[in-house]
C-alpha cells in the first residue's frame, strides 16, 4: 500500500496536464481501482510521446556518450546532459530515467558526486521501477555509502519481491557491507524462487568463498560456468580459488580467460599478477599490479601487493 500511495501522490497530479490520451486514459483506469493495482496493471503503463521522439538516435547517443566518458570526461558530460534535457521534454519518464541510470553506472567511479546526483534524479523520477531503485543502491555501495546503499537495498527488497535483481542487490550489498551470513540467506531464498537465476548463484559462491568456504564456492562457480562458459567474474573468482590452494598453473588459464573477455577490470589483473608473482614471474606480475592501479587507482590490495612485490 506505501508503494501504492508513493506511486499514487506522484501520478495523480499529471491527470491536470495535457498528456497524450493513451497515458490519460491508463491513469483513469488505474485509480479506478479500489485496492493497490497488481503488477500486472502497473507495466501496462503506455509508452507514449509528444510528436516525433528519435528513439533509435537516443539509443545511440547514449552508448557514444557512455563510451566518450573513458576518454573525455568533459564532452561526454555536455553530451549526457543535452540529451538528458531532450529525453525529460517528454511526459513519459521511461528514457529519461533509464539514461540516468546508465549513466550513473558508468561515472560513479570517476565522479561519485554526478553518479549519485543522477541515480537520485531517477529514483524520483520513477519510485515504482525497481531499476532506480537497485541503481542507486548500486551507485551508493560504488561511492562507498555503504549503510546508505543497505538502507535503499533493503526498501528495494521489501518492494519488489518478485524482482529477481532487487533480491540479489541487498544481497550484494549486505556482502560488501560483510554481513556474510546474512547475504548468504538472501541469495539461498532469492535462488528458491529464480532457481535459474545465474547471478545469484554466482553472487552465493561470492559469499561462500569470503566465509572460507571453498569447496562449496568452487561447486557452485563451475555450475555457473556450465550455464556460462564465458563469465567472467566466474571465471575471475574460480581461478582466485585456484591460487588459494595452490593450483597456480590452473588459476592462470582461469584468469587468462577472465581478463581476455573483460581487460578492463582492476580487480582481474591483481589476481593475475598474484598468481605471476607466485609461479616466480615477477616482472610480468609487477606489469598486472601497475595494470590494476591505472584501472583503479584507489585500489588499496594493489597497492600492498605491489609495495610487498
Amino acid at each position: 500500500q506505501a508503494r501504492w500511495r508513493e506511486f499514487a501522490a506522484r501520478e495523480a497530479s499529471r491527470l491536470a496536464e495535457p498528456l497524450p490520451e493513451p497515458l490519460r486514459q491508463w491513469l483513469r483506469e488505474v485509480f479506478e481501482l479500489s485496492d493497490e493495482p497488481s503488477q500486472a496493471a502497473l507495466q501496462k503503463r503506455p509508452r507514449v510521446q509528444t510528436g516525433w521522439i528519435p528513439i533509435q538516435q537516443w539509443v545511440q547517443r547514449a552508448r557514444s556518450i557512455r563510451e566518450l566518458f573513458r576518454s573525455d570526461y568533459t564532452g561526454a558530460l555536455a553530451q549526457a546532459n543535452q540529451l538528458l534535457e531532450e529525453q525529460r521534454k517528454q511526459p513519459d519518464p521511461y528514457f529519461v530515467v533509464r539514461s540516468l541510470c546508465n549513466f550513473a553506472m558508468r561515472v560513479v567511479r570517476r565522479d561519485s558526486v554526478q553518479a549519485l546526483a543522477w541515480a537520485k534524479g531517477a529514483h524520483d523520477l520513477d519510485p515504482t521501477n525497481p531499476f532506480t531503485w537497485t541503481t542507486l543502491a548500486e551507485v551508493q555501495l560504488a561511492a562507498r555509502q555503504t549503510s546508505e546503499a543497505e538502507a535503499t537495498a533493503r526498501a528495494a527488497w521489501e518492494r519488489f519481491q518478485r524482482n529477481v535483481v532487487a533480491q540479489s542487490t541487498y544481497a550484494k550489498v549486505l556482502h560488501k557491507a560483510r554481513k556474510h551470513e546474512q547475504a548468504a540467506a538472501i541469495y539461498r531464498a532469492t535462488i528458491q524462487h529464480f532457481p535459474d537465476d545465474v547471478v545469484a548463484r554466482a553472487g552465493l559462491a561470492d559469499v561462500l568463498k569470503s566465509l572460507g568456504r571453498l569447496d562449496e564456492a568452487e561447486a557452485i562457480y563451475r555450475r555457473v560456468l556450465e550455464a556460462q562458459p564465458d563469465n567472467a567474474d566466474a571465471l575471475h573468482l574460480l581461478g582466485a580459488i585456484a591460487y588459494t590452494r595452490g593450483r597456480q598453473l590452473e588459476a592462470d588459464g582461469l584468469v587468462r580467460r577472465a581478463l581476455s573477455l573483460n581487460p578492463g577490470t582492476g580487480e582481474f589483473h591483481n589476481t593475475h599478477a598474484n598468481v605471476l608473482k607466485a609461479m616466480g614471474r615477477l616482472s610480468e606480475a609487477l606489469n598486472s599490479y601497475r595494470k590494476a592501479l591505472t584501472l583503479k587507482p584507489d585500489y588499496a590490495d594493489a597497492h600492498n601487493n605491489l609495495g610487498l612485490a
